[in-house]
């Protein structure tokens, strides 16, 4: 049983760290890692600084457009600071655990890491390139690494909770009660999209010089990651694995017959690339600095269109390549773009608007949604994503179906064939709730519940320690920074 409970609960902790540095490779060019490292909030010696801060909501909200007075009514910097401070107390227990990770266990676990890899091999150029790119030093990364293990090393120390069978026999009753239901997410930031605003209402905004200014700073913040055109190579190759001299000879034999006309054909009887597929062509496609391995770029983005190369060493083997044409970085002007911002900052602002279509949207999908036809027309009208099946008891939790306490309670309470609308600041819910299959429910064994539910003790139980540990270490915050 303990082990099955390990297998369940595993990531309760890591999740918390090594998801998060995952995550974080997506977000490359964020403008709020150039901050000064000041302090936001502090627990004991663990300090969350600004730049720890606006990454991680950057990494939350960035694919919701969010205003000021949004932030401040949903009060969602509070709750990401409170987030914050309970890793940082988790660290704190570790510590009073005296769990501490050692420099081998630290590089073992980044060596692990897919980005890093090239060939299925640490690529130490990748790994110094990535982090610079996402702003960070190796010494913070690697404290980042450590203390996801010293999560997960917590989570170990915590895994040992005995299951009676009275306990199971009630968890089975609560498997049976439980509901199946079918959720409609309505995000506020699609619904944006749907806000008609004319041309005039775009000149009599950027008359305005605050709203003109506002626009500035979004283009200038956003300008390299977003508005300007990187410089881009479209290029063919043909790869002949093996880094030795036979296969440097083999390279050497097929560039003397190559031409421009002829490359696509030899590509195809030669090319050892296994994306290739004997009939690409050796074909690569349009591609920007930083998507190839450096020799392989240097030469892509140097020669001139129309050439093909001679025999170029990589970790790969040899490789020929035609570039067949290219494009020039071009520097996005502001002009070009101001009427774009300004709209995408009046349909966001649009509250009745939004408000308005939010209504008929919802309106739509609780008319539509026991039919399925029906549905997916009003999905795909308003370019929702399509529907989630649940199954939800008194026991489910925000993890498993993005539903609060408040929200699982609200809908358990919804009879077979009744529709839930839960508004939220960020999207509205629509639930039809239908009821579970009970001899589907009644396959689950003993063994399977208490592996199921064993986790959520585990998560209880750290909670408790958490609460102990605030009152020995209370967290500072100093949001007037942010």
């Amino acid at each position: 049983m303990i082990n099955k409970f390990r297998e369940a609960s595993s990531q309760v902790f890591v999740t918390f760290f090594i998801g998060l540095i995952i995550v974080g490779f997506v977000l490359t060019g964020y403008q709020g890692v150039q901050t000064s490292p000041d302090t936001v909030a502090k627990v004991g010696d663990q300090k969350i600084t600004i730049q720890e801060f606006r990454r991680e909501f950057q990494r939350k909200y960035n694919s919701i457009p969010l205003t000021s007075e949004q932030i401040k009514k949903f009060e969602l910097r509070e709750k990401l600071i409170n987030e914050l401070v309970g890793r940082k107390l988790q660290l704190k227990y570790s510590e009073h655990l005296s769990i501490v990770p050692s420099e081998d266990e630290v590089i073992s676990e980044i060596k692990k890491f897919p980005v890093f890899l090239s060939k299925d091999k640490f690529d130490i150029r990748k790994y110094k390139n990535l982090l610079k790119a996402n702003g960070l030093s190796p010494e913070k990364f690697e404290e980042q690494v450590a203390d996801g293990i010293k999560a997960r090393k917590l989570e170990s120390s915590l895994s040992y909770y005995p299951i009676s069978s009275s306990l199971i026999s009630e968890l089975q009753k609560i498997q049976n009660d439980s509901k199946r239901i079918k959720i409609i997410k309505i995000p506020q930031s699609t619904l944006q999209k749907f806000v008609s605003v004319s041309k005039a209402e775009i000149k009599t905004y950027l008359k305005d010089e605050k709203n003109k200014k506002r626009v500035d700073a979004f283009f200038n913040n956003n300008k390299e990651s977003r508005y300007d055109t990187k410089e881009q190579v479209k290029a063919s190759h043909i790869l002949i694995r093996g880094t030795d001299s036979k296969s440097l000879e083999k390279a050497k034999e097929i560039k003397k017959k190559l031409t421009t006309a002829n490359f696509s054909k030899l590509a195809n009887e030669h090319s050892e690339d296994p994306g290739n597929q004997k009939k690409k062509g050796g074909e690569l496609g349009w591609f920007t600095r930083g998507r190839m391995v450096p020799e392989f770029e240097n030469y892509s983005f140097s020669a001139k269109k129309g050439t093909i190369s001679e025999p170029i060493k990589t970790d790969y083997g040899y490789h020929i390549i035609y570039v067949q044409n290219k494009k020039p970085a071009i520097e996005a002007k502001l002009t070009d773009y101001q009427s774009e911002i300004a709209k995408s900052f009046l349909q966001k602002e649009s509250k009745e608007k939004i408000d308005k279509i939010s209504n008929e949207v919802i309106k739509e999908v609780r008319s539509s949604i026991k039919n399925e036809k029906s549905l997916n027309k009003v999905l795909k009208k308003y370019e929702l994503s399509p529907g989630t099946n649940k199954e939800i008891n008194i026991l489910s939790d925000y993890a498993s179906t993005n539903l609060s306490n408040s929200e699982i309670k609200k809908v358990l309470e919804k009879k077979e064939g009744e529709i839930e609308t839960l508004r939220g600041p960020l999207d509205t819910k629509i639930i039809l709730v239908s009821k579970l299959d009970n001899k589907k429910a009644d396959e689950k064994s003993g063994v399977d519940l208490s592996a199921k539910y064993e986790k959520k003790f585990l998560e209880s139980e750290l909670k408790a320690r958490m609460k102990t540990l605030l009152k020995i270490y209370p967290e500072k915050i100093y949001l007037n920074r942010l």
